[in-house]
């Protein structure tokens, strides 16, 4: 007796771009909008090795290139749970640019994320300079490795606890108020 053979396919291709493909197909993104696409990215290519580097430099368009499609797939992917559906509608309803953006403010926001999270001692600042290092090499990291560290969508959209990009969840000191040494 033979079991019946299953062939399952792998798509490599990042988020976005099946994101795009399936919009098209469906008739949610129009060749405009598109064009549109096609003339923003080049633009914010240059803006990404810019601020990583240089934007004369092949090798670092080249890169640029892989993070903002990669920042575009990050906030794509998280922001409609994986529904293509879901993320060509972001796409037709917002500029490419602004889904670079979104994704790049969701590492900013991860990477400038208080060390204590015990409240009235949340440390100030945020995002600054000497994150760019840490932004620039999680802006090729896959939407499995920020999941791993915001946590797996909840019910209601809500997401689960927080880890900082080096596997620490936020600290969790239990101070005692009134008492004197």
């Amino acid at each position: 007796m033979s079991t019946p053979h299953h062939v399952s396919l792998f798509d490599a291709r990042p988020f976005f771009e099946k994101a795009l493909a399936y919009g098209i197909q469906h008739g949610i993104i129009a060749p405009a909008k598109l064009e549109a696409i096609n003339a923003e990215a080049p633009k914010g290519m240059v803006q990404i090795a810019r601020y990583f580097g240089t934007e004369f430099l092949r090798p670092e368009l080249e890169k640029a290139r892989d993070r903002m499609v990669n920042l575009v797939s990050l906030h794509l992917e998280y922001s409609s749970d994986g529904d293509l559906r879901v993320a060509a509608e972001l796409l037709r309803d917002h500029s490419f640019l602004s889904r670079s953006k979104a994704g790049s403010d969701m590492l900013k926001a991860l990477i400038a994320m208080p060390q204590n999270s015990h409240f009235g001692m949340h440390e100030h600042g945020g995002f600054a300079e000497q994150h760019i290092p840490l932004l620039a090499k999680w802006s090729l990291r896959p939407l499995a490795d920020y999941q791993g560290r915001v946590g797996p969508a909840q019910p209601g959209g809500r997401r689960g606890e927080r880890r900082h990009l080096d596997g620490r969840r936020p600290g969790r000191r239990h101070h005692r108020a009134g008492r004197s040494g």
